[in-house]
């Protein structure tokens, strides 16, 4: 089983000379880099690892989607049979790698005929302090899924993030390569919408798991009721608004239960500029247009 694992890097530190250090021994690393000037971390990526590594310097920000499509052609090119997906802030075991691709064949093993689309750790949210939840399309409606409310060693699910996935690379053969034109925001989903119509499952495991951060939430109540902002920038507010609702005019009849997990999402983000982030107006003006040009046909333009 040969594995390429791409990380996207923006102005790394060198946390991400660590990571690559730690992964270099199983799998070859693809680091795909949209700085748009050097960093010294990835020029001692280049000066140091010579073995599995290649390096890709965009010297602009191309988007996170159109850096993984280039890892993915290049591993695609290479013959690679599954493709690991890692943010540069991810943390991981030393036997990483190795622990999931053991989950993976151990879970084959008893799902022979079922074809696996996307293959995720479990991960515990830094910010939060505690293991993530999963969104499971329910019909017209959805539920969680986690495994500390579980004994099970794998949960089969409809959502996951993008750093800790563990992709075939059959799955971009059948599926094809990330939304390039989303950017940023709404990738992973847009893309694990995609698997479930290919009639792909989503599989996460509860072991290994990574140390992963989504934005710089934290935990507000009012009121008895939990919020979790994620105090991004109003560019990803726009991107977040945008994208969202034009996968929900996409796949909403076929989705709904989709509709409802977005506009929860949603009204918890407004309600989390209101009260809890910084620069309101900014941020608030920017999830408008998003939700302006998310309902054009040819998508907007930021």
């Amino acid at each position: 089983m040969k594995i390429a694992t791409i990380i996207v890097t923006f102005y790394p530190t060198e946390d991400i000379v660590k990571l690559v250090l730690l992964l270099q021994r199983d799998t070859h690393v693809i680091l795909v880099d949209n700085s748009e000037e050097s960093v010294e971390a990835i020029n001692k990526i280049k000066r140091d690892f010579e073995k599995n590594v290649m390096v890709i310097e965009n010297k602009k920000n191309i988007g996170l989607a159109a850096a993984q499509n280039l890892g993915v052609q290049l591993g695609l090119e290479e013959k690679y049979d599954f493709f690991l997906f890692l943010d540069d802030d991810s943390m991981v075991d030393d036997n990483y790698v190795l622990d999931l691709r053991a989950s993976f064949e151990n879970y084959k093993i008893s799902h022979l005929a079922e074809k696996i689309g996307i293959f995720a750790s479990n991960f515990y949210d830094v910010n939060l302090k505690r293991e993530t939840n999963f969104g499971v399309l329910d019909g017209k409606s959805y539920q969680t899924k986690t495994f500390w409310q579980s004994d099970e060693e794998y949960l089969k699910v409809s959502f996951v993030v993008s750093s800790g996935t563990f992709i075939p690379a059959e799955t971009f053969l059948k599926v094809g390569l990330f939304r390039a034109a989303f950017f940023i925001d709404h990738i992973d989903t847009d893309y694990c919408l995609r698997v479930l119509k290919a009639g792909l499952s989503i599989i996460v495991t509860r072991r290994p798991y990574l140390s992963h951060t989504v934005g710089r939430r934290r935990e507000y109540k009012i009121l008895g009721m939990s919020f979790k902002p994620t105090f991004n920038s109003a560019r990803r507010k726009y991107y977040v608004a945008r994208n969202g609702i034009q996968l929900v005019q996409e796949y909403g009849a076929e989705f709904p239960g989709f509709v409802k997990i977005f506009y929860k999402k949603f009204i918890h983000d407004l309600v989390g500029i209101l009260f809890f982030e910084d620069q309101k107006w900014a941020k608030l003006r920017a999830t408008f247009r998003g939700i302006r040009d998310g309902r054009r046909t040819d998508g907007g333009n930021e």
